[in-house]
This record gives structure tokens, sequence and C-alpha cells, in this order.
């Protein structure tokens, strides 16, 4: 039952600090290296922790990124949907920006056709040219080079008379 309970413990907390607490993590000492340094005198006395023993330091940032943590796992699926666009369907951002989807959707099928012509067009030309470079043979089997070996009309009559 301990290792059951150990292995989906660790199963949790492994997806959790994956999925909410390394981006709570990077939130919290991001927002301690750039925007504090960056906070007028008066608001970092209130807002920084230099007024707590260095040891508790360490504490408050592991309490506000456990907190962060939190709210970006409860707020997972919502954020996502924000990202997808399901909220903005019926507003008139959502319909502007599918708009301009739908306008670049075809603008690209426009132009994927357009090149498959040109493509076509190539295949087309170049065999035509690899026909033409090929030299058939008539009915008598001689080519149609004049200078070749028994290509005379007279040729073949010569050859089955005797």
């Amino acid at each position: 039952m301990g290792d059951l309970f150990s292995l989906l413990t660790k199963q949790v907390l492994g997806l959790f600090l994956i999925s909410a607490g390394l981006p709570a993590i990077a939130l919290v000492l991001g927002l301690r290296i750039l925007v504090a340094p960056a906070i007028p005198v008066d608001w970092s006395r209130v807002l920084g922790p230099e007024l707590v023993q260095a040891e508790w330091q360490v504490g408050l940032m592991v309490t506000a990124a456990l907190i962060v943590a939190s709210v970006l796992a409860g707020l997972n699926g919502p954020i996502i949907r924000l990202f997808e666009g399901y909220p903005l369907r019926s507003s008139r951002l959502g319909e502007w920006l599918r708009k301009r989807h739908e306008t670049r959707v075809r603008e690209a099928e426009h132009w994927w056709r357009g090149t498959r012509a040109v493509l076509r067009t190539i295949d087309q030309h170049a065999a035509r040219s690899v026909r033409s470079r090929t030299t058939p043979t008539t009915s008598t089997g001689c080519t149609r080079s004049p200078s070749g070996p028994g290509c005379s009309p007279w040729s073949k009559s010569a050859t089955s008379r005797g």
C-alpha cells in the first residue's frame, strides 16, 4: 500500500511541477529579478522581502511560487481555451479573426493551385523535351537520321530480293 501511495504521489507531484510549478517558479523569479528593482523605493519596502531575514526570503519565494502554481493549475483549462480562441468566437474580435483566417486559407489554396499548375506545365514540357531527344524508328527499323546505315528507301527492297 505504501508503494502505491508513493507512486501516485510521485506521478501527481511530477505532473504538477511540470505543468504549473516550473512556470510559476520562472514567473516569481522573473518578477523578483526584473520587476522588483524597477519599483520605486517606497513601494519596494511594502512589496519586497528585504525586511525579512535571509532564510525567510527563500520561504516567501517558495510560498509565492506554490500559490501561483496552484492558481495556474486551476486555470489550466480556461487558459488553453483562451489561447485556442473559444471565448472569442461570438465577439467582434472573434468574427474579425475568423474572417482573417478564412481569407488566409483561401489565399493559400489559390497559391497552391497555381503552384501545382506551374509544376504540371514544367513536367509536361520536360516530358516533351525528353521525347523529342529520342530518335524514334520507322516501320523499316531505320532511324530518321538520313546518315544512318541502311536507311535508304531502297535498302529494304535490295536486301529482301537477295
